[in-house]
């Protein structure tokens, strides 16, 4: 018993949907989850007032 082409094609494009939806779901989720990592770190982290160093290349306290 063999199925017909237009039952073939709607079984593939029912797979391509439910595909395309689930890895746009995870694409979502791991947008969410970095995002709210993100959020987190800035938390700990904090922001910093200090001035940054002199970018001329040459580092150390005999240099400053």
């Amino acid at each position: 018993m063999s199925m017909s082409r237009a039952r073939v094609a709607r079984r593939i494009a029912a797979a391509a949907a439910y595909g395309g939806g689930g890895i746009g779901l995870l694409g979502g989720a791991a947008v969410g989850l970095l995002l709210t990592e993100v959020r987190l770190a800035k938390r700990v982290v904090g922001g910093a007032n200090d001035a940054p160093p002199c970018a001329d290349g040459r580092y150390g306290a005999s240099f400053v």
